[in-house]
């Protein structure tokens, strides 16, 4: 066998190696992204999470990585370059975070002059929005995160800078204690969800609730979490480096 001939079976034969492997993942990846749909924007589709979760497995392979099984490394690589794609396609715009923020800033001043939480109608009138143009801004407050928690997020924040450390400490610290004062059903929501990692569907069969109304009591927790946070200078900032100008 001449060496061109050797070199051109390895490639077949890895290319069928691949192949074998890729068709074995394939309805783990698609557990994958069935799990995460949950947790996405209704436009995203599940076939191109899918597609994003194979070609990082693929990627991954080709750089010399092995999957003996679909473990846990699988997963993750899977998920987060699921996640990315979403990011890179649906990311909310900056009109949906000026809107969020304003609905913030009514809900903090409606608090204060009513001396507790405004109820959904009050907070729709408050904004001059029909209930149901108020519930739909609800959804969109949760796809805007409150503050830079990922990995990725993490290079925004100077590591240098010990004064910008103890800020964010000091507004994660805020953050957690004001989760702990949201209405039983809010909390129960945002633990499941972030801290099980249940998608909304899973959430809502655990509460024995629709979908739609664990979305909106996701929505108004986070709403609830950013104005109780436009009271602390950093963290104003912060808010200001995830929704944009």
């Amino acid at each position: 066998m001449t060496g061109e001939t050797a070199s051109y079976s390895a490639t077949i034969a890895a290319a069928l190696d691949e192949d074998f492997v890729l068709r074995r993942f394939v309805p783990k990846v698609k557990g994958v992204a069935l799990h995460l749909k949950g947790r996405l924007p209704d436009s995203v589709e599940v076939e191109d999470l899918i597609q994003a979760g194979m070609m990082a497995l693929l990627r991954v392979m080709r750089a010399g990585g092995e999957f003996p099984s679909f473990d846990r490394r699988a997963w993750r690589i899977a998920a987060n370059a699921m996640i990315d794609e979403v990011r890179s396609t649906a990311m909310p715009s900056s009109a949906i975070g000026r809107r969020v923020h304003a609905a913030a800033v009514a809900m903090r001043k409606a608090e204060a002059r009513l001396g507790r939480k405004p109820s959904d109608a009050e907070m729709a009138s408050e904004l001059g929005l029909t209930l149901e143009r108020y519930h739909r801004l609800l959804l969109d407050a949760a796809l805007i995160r409150l503050v830079p928690l990922d990995e990725s997020a993490e290079t925004s924040i100077d590591a240098d800078d010990p004064i910008r450390k103890i800020e964010r400490e000091r507004v994660l610290a805020q953050l957690v204690e004001a989760a702990g004062e949201l209405p039983e059903r809010e909390r129960l929501v945002l633990s499941l969800y972030y801290e099980r990692e249940l998608n909304m569907d899973e959430v809502g069969a655990v509460l024995m609730m629709d979908k739609s109304t664990v979305c909106r009591l996701h929505g108004r927790a986070l709403l609830a979490l950013r104005a109780r946070m436009l009271s602390l200078e950093p963290a104003q900032g912060m808010l200001a480096d995830v929704i944009g100008d």
